[in-house]
């Protein structure tokens, strides 16, 4: 507010109550100045009662300049009920006028009601800002149980699931083989390099590994051997049968 600002100023600089007086004139303009012509000479070396005169005659203005001002940005909100809305509105167009008619009332509520619901309120005819509000708040509570009940009927609830099937399921012959198929693969080291079943050593498989061909190609030679040994052994006794009598 200006006088308190004035206040604050004349507290800095420790002013008297004469001095207020004297500087307050300086101060006003346009109307407050030919106001401050008006005022008799007594008021006008007094500051109390000059304080007391500027409070009545210019407060009330200021208060009702605000009202107005935040009436022409009111607009009741997509999700505020009316309500909470009414109130606050109510609330300005007592600032800004206590006497304002029904007729006013209602001029600055329609186009700050909500346009779905100000257009149905405005269709009744109500004559009162009271009875208007009234109407707005059954067509809220109306609109909210039709959204329901759509939201309702658009939307039934998902049947239950059935329980999961807990009978296995036949795996696939392909599968298996796949399976079978990766679970003889050779086993490899951090390299990459396959093992061999026979040696267990790194870097190749036992169809090329040296040691198994090593006992394989022993194995044959023993074989071999044994063979031939047996042939003799069966010539031998052959000979030695061929020179015994014919008659024993």
């Amino acid at each position: 507010m200006w006088l308190d600002h004035l206040e604050n100023v004349a507290g800095y600089h420790l002013w008297t109550d004469d001095r207020k007086a004297m500087e307050v004139r300086t101060l006003l303009d346009n109307v407050a100045a030919t106001w401050y012509i008006q005022q008799p000479d007594a008021t006008k070396a007094n500051w109390q009662l000059l304080k007391a005169a500027l409070i009545q005659s210019f407060a009330h203005q200021n208060i009702m300049q605000t009202a107005l001002q935040q009436l022409t940005s009111l607009k009741q909100q997509p999700s505020e009920p009316v309500a909470q809305f009414a109130v606050k509105l109510n609330q300005l167009l007592l600032r800004a006028d206590p006497a304002m008619s029904e007729e006013m009332k209602l001029f600055f509520l329609w186009p700050r009601l909500r346009h779905d619901i100000s257009r149905r309120v405005r269709d009744q005819g109500p004559v009162s800002f009271h009875a208007a509000i009234q109407i707005a708040q059954r067509i809220e509570v109306a609109t909210c149980f039709d959204s329901n009940t759509i939201f309702t009927t658009t939307m039934p609830t998902p049947p239950p699931r059935p329980p999961p099937d807990s009978t296995p399921v036949p795996m696939d012959i392909d599968v298996q083989n796949a399976l079978a198929t990766r679970r003889a693969l050779p086993e490899r080291d951090a390299n990459g390099r396959p093992k061999c079943f026979y040696c267990n050593n790194y870097g190749h498989i036992k169809k090329y590994c040296r040691k198994f061909k090593a006992t394989q190609q022993h194995q044959h030679q023993n074989a071999q051997v044994c063979t031939t040994s047996v042939a003799n052994i069966q010539l031998t006794d052959a000979a030695s049968l061929a020179e015994l009598p014919g008659n024993l």
